[in-house]
């Protein structure tokens, strides 16, 4: 028990009942097993929810694995909806800039004519 020999625990036993009195050894024993109750118990449900949150975390470990290996197969721009829009206003921009440079030439060709 508590890697303590059986001359140790008499040795500890005699000087409590030195230091205690003979009458008080039993409540102090009753304390003394209510604490270490207590102590199992609190060690018990701290060990209990590590488990607990050790298991939570390699669930969100797997998770963020597969999420890595999805990374690796698919292009980021295609999921990234920022790179989506840039690349949206870019081809919109082009093509504004190409009708802008089309209505130019149809009306340059007039210009030219009228004058």
């Amino acid at each position: 028990m508590f890697g303590i020999s059986d001359s140790e625990l008499l040795v500890i036993l005699f000087i409590l009942i030195v230091i205690v009195g003979p009458r008080r050894l039993p409540e102090i024993a009753r304390e003394f097993a209510k604490f270490y109750r207590a102590f199992i118990k609190a060690y018990e449900q701290a060990k209990n929810d590590i488990k607990q949150n050790i298991d939570i975390d390699s669930d969100y470990i797997d998770d963020f694995k597969k999420i890595k290996d999805l990374k690796k197969f698919t292009n980021f721009k295609d999921i990234n909806p920022t790179e989506k829009l840039k690349s949206q206003w870019k081809d919109l921009l082009n093509e504004a800039k190409t009708q802008e440079a089309n209505k130019e030439k149809e009306n340059n060709p007039n210009e030219e004519r009228s004058k």
